[in-house]
């Protein structure tokens, strides 16, 4: 298959988010790479991307040899560095980045698989939204897919769950809401109590409104840091997707482990959504967090207070996979708590 190439403009940048350089540089998307000025970097060496907004963070396979140009701006103990991208022409970047580096993936996999006479396990799917080749072998096939490079769900038919490329994991909290760039603002000058600070955070519209109440009524009297603050509150309540009305309010409740409150608006939300994997994710994930919650207060894991959340963690979270056997964040809530005895059967049994 010919690939045409792609030009792009761009910026290295340092751990500040500043760029690297005055003048942007030249990059150009080819079969076998990425050419950043005159270094090409093969998709074999890459990792994982990753894209927030115009930012691309290209994390590389340990031990590799790399040009001296990327080294240089690779972060240090890590072997990621970040590129700034215009904003129109970023998603386009990342998918054809995502299509390439895809496709170079499942052949290795398909090659991998012949080697070991089971060919007959390759499974993907192609992304409608991005292009980009999911690998879904060892996955059981679900009615839902994810894709993990544009993060959004489709469904066996190549259908995308309709605006839902704003919703996904927010970085601040990992819990599954819509996500965008909000002021982290303060400033107030008491006697005895004094914070400045400007700067913007990516996060859900819950991490804004928990921003907002942190430093809001202390900046008020100051208006200069409470301004961005306001202006935030008021982009965090626009534009939702209906079909996720009351999501907000339910990852704030989960924030606060008040899982009363939690059930009641999940359960509501999911009889106005349907099955939804993301949904599910965060219902478990709060029932997770409350259980471990009293156990850092001092109970035991085996007290009658936790068990219950830890069982209602499980339950939802298999729905998760039940609906969506490839949900990445689903898949590494579960590995990161490895402590949590995956016992569905006995679940399924219970009443919660």
């Amino acid at each position: 298959m010919a690939f045409a190439y792609f030009e792009f403009s761009f910026y290295y940048l340092n751990l500040d988010g500043k760029p690297r350089s005055r003048f942007h540089k030249k990059g150009i998307v080819m079969s076998e790479g990425l050419k950043l000025e005159e270094a090409i970097l093969h998709f074999e060496n890459i990792h994982k991307i990753s894209r927030e907004e115009g930012q691309l963070a290209i994390t590389l396979y340990p031990a590799i040899a790399t040009s001296r140009a990327i080294a240089e701006n690779i972060f240090p103990n890590t072997t990621s560095f970040v590129i700034q991208i215009p904003d129109d022409t970023a998603f386009e970047v990342k998918s054809l980045v995502d299509q390439r580096y895809t496709k170079w993936q499942t052949d290795r996999r398909r090659k991998q698989l012949a080697l070991e006479n089971k060919s007959n396990h390759f499974h993907s799917q192609t992304c409608p939204r991005c292009s980009s080749i999911v690998d879904l072998t060892g996955k059981p096939k679900t009615a839902m897919t994810y894709c993990p490079y544009c993060y959004v769900f489709f469904n066996q038919h190549g259908h995308v769950a309709s605006n839902t490329s704003d919703y996904k994991i927010c970085p601040k909290c990992r819990y599954f809401g819509r996500v965008s760039t909000y002021y982290d603002t303060a400033f107030y000058l008491y006697k005895n109590n004094k914070k400045k600070k400007f700067e913007t955070v990516r996060c859900c519209e819950t991490c804004a409104r928990e921003l907002f109440e942190e430093d809001f009524w202390k900046s008020l009297p100051f208006v200069i840091g409470a301004a961005p603050l306001l202006y935030d509150l008021y982009k965090a309540g626009i534009d939702r997707n209906p079909i996720f009305k009351g999501l907000a309010e339910a990852n704030y409740q989960a924030h606060k482990y008040d899982v009363d409150k939690v059930r009641e608006l999940f359960d509501i939300m999911l009889l106005r959504t349907g099955e939804h994997a993301g949904i599910y994710y965060n219902y478990g994930k709060a029932f997770l967090e409350a259980s471990k919650a009293l156990v850092r207060g001092g109970k035991s894991p085996f007290h009658p207070d936790v068990v219950p959340l830890r069982q209602k963690a499980i339950r939802e979270l298999t729905r998760s996979l039940l609906l969506c056997s490839n949900y990445e964040p689903t898949i590494r809530l579960l590995q990161d708590n490895g402590e949590i005895e995956f016992v569905p059967q006995e679940v399924y049994e219970i009443d919660i």
